[in-house]
């Protein structure tokens, strides 16, 4: 009944998001008359379960419905910066809350987010009030190089972002002080502690592993990354984050309610500083149930898990399962490990698992099978290298997360004391970038195909069917 629940709630957004029918509900209602009393309680619950997807999922469309008014004409907007800049060539990009919008001296009341995009000497902290005039400009779906329609604006809408204002003319910028942007702080300086100590491109490699720090590494060598298959270490994966708030817990030395504790406002903190993406959400949601299995010692199922933090996120977005590319292949990623690689793994125990060696294989198999339809029709490339790369690089992520948070934690009390994890560091992050380097170079790297949705549900009935066979049926018939 769990996972029957939450795939009629999903079934309720979609089908509000796809066709909008205003009635539909009703129309699902009537066949319930033709049901035996008993089953007429659960058929109800069902029904109501539907209506909430169907009903949550019209605050989504409304945000796509906007008054044109506010695109049409320059107007004065009062914003709260909510994120760090990212750099993007000659400027910088803030997101920021709307706190009052007026136009002709009309206050104009309106919920949500706008990006802003200033000249790149301009620097905004997070929690800074400022006040500007701009064209607030719609975002608009556009064509992908894979020949698909990108709806860049029901993206952004799941984020609960309007528009976006380029370059405006700012008035006044009023500076608050906040835990928030206390928290920020800190980021900033260990980020710039890594810049310091470690070489270029090794220092910021060790920022997105570690914070998922990105901007600074460049165009290329993201695309080298993600040629190899190992784009997902630098944009701090599901796996990333809980090694992180697993080393965390460990390390707290307090009892285990209190660890636990903690445990939960790291998560929290955590989630909100590396900028809250929907891989790290996903993770967090997942890790916060574990803790509260630990905690009211309750027996801990990471399959309800992981649909648990599905409803819950699309609950309060119900736009991220059509239009949310990173939830969904973080998603998909998510059921690769943990319903095909427990299928998996044992087939393969004739491969030595030193050094994590067998997971990593079957982990990294699984993953690509579950992914590989919606990468295919989504992007239109698949890496080629991604198996090879991943076996001989993830093995030293973990390390390389230890020894650089280490050495720089360290080099904060001695520099001499940090120099033995520093070396070591670089030596791990310098050999990933070899990998990449040399396998993003290789002629037949990447396969670039792209598929039609119809072919993609083709290929999800098949992988359906096949890990019902491997599941179910072969365990029965071993001969």
């Amino acid at each position: 009944m769990f996972y029957l629940s939450i795939f009629i709630f999903l079934l309720g957004i979609v089908l509000r998001i796809i066709f909008d029918f205003n009635q539909i509900s009703f129309l699902i209602f009537l066949p319930l008359i033709f049901f035996k009393k008993e089953y007429v309680i659960k058929l109800l619950v069902l029904f109501c379960i539907f209506n909430l997807g169907y009903w949550r999922t019209g605050s989504f469309i409304e945000k796509n419905n906007l008054d044109s008014y506010i695109f049409e004409s320059r107007l004065e907007f009062k914003l709260k910066i909510i994120s760090e800049s990212e750099n993007k060539g000659e400027t910088r990009k803030y997101v920021t809350r709307i706190l009052n919008i007026s136009g002709d001296g009309v206050k104009i009341f309106h919920k949500g987010k706008i990006i802003i995009s200033v000249p790149h000497y301009i620097y905004l902290d997070y929690g800074d009030e400022i006040t500007l005039s701009g064209q607030l400009f719609l975002p608009e779906p556009f064509l992908t190089d894979s020949g698909n329609i990108f709806y860049y604006d029901r993206f952004l809408a799941t984020k609960n972002i309007i528009g976006s204002i380029y370059r405006p003319a700012i008035y006044k910028i009023e500076k608050n002080e906040s835990f928030i942007k206390k928290l920020f702080i800190i980021k900033q300086k260990f980020v710039g502690r890594m810049n310091h100590l470690l070489p270029y491109p090794e220092a910021p490699l060790l920022s997105g592993i570690l914070l998922g720090v990105k901007d600074s590494l460049g165009e290329k060598r993201l695309v080298d990354y993600r040629i190899a298959g190992l784009i997902h270490i630098i944009v701090l994966s599901g796996s990333n984050v809980a090694i992180i708030i697993e080393a965390v817990r460990r390390s707290i030395p307090l009892s285990r309610k209190w660890n636990i504790l903690c445990a939960y406002i790291f998560i929290v903190l955590f989630a909100v500083v590396v900028g809250g993406g929907a891989t790290v959400i996903r993770a967090s949601i997942m890790a916060g149930i574990s803790l509260l299995a630990q905690i009211t010692y309750s027996k801990y199922s990471v399959y309800r898990s992981l649909w648990g933090a599905v409803f819950i996120m699309s609950f309060i977005s119900p736009g991220i399962i059509l239009y949310d590319s990173s939830f969904l292949l973080s998603f998909l990623a998510t059921c690769g490990m943990v319903y095909i690689n427990p299928i998996l793994e044992p087939k393969l125990s004739k491969i030595p698992n030193f050094g994590e060696l067998r997971f990593i294989i079957s982990s990294t198999i699984s993953t690509y099978i579950i992914v590989l339809p919606y990468l295919l029709f989504s992007m239109g490339s698949l890496s080629l290298v991604s198996l090879p790369v991943n076996l001989i690089s993830l093995p030293l992520v973990p390390w390389s997360m230890l020894f650089g948070f280490l050495s720089t934690t360290l080099s904060f009390v001695s520099q001499n004391l940090s120099n033995p994890l520093e070396w070591l560091t670089v030596g791990i992050l310098k050999y990933i970038n070899l990998v990449v380097e040399v396998s993003a170079s290789f002629k037949y790297a990447e396969y670039n195909s792209s598929v039609s949705a119809g072919v993609m549900f083709l290929m999800y009935l098949i992988i359906f069917l096949l890990y019902f066979f491997f599941k179910f049926y072969l365990p029965r018939h071993p001969n």
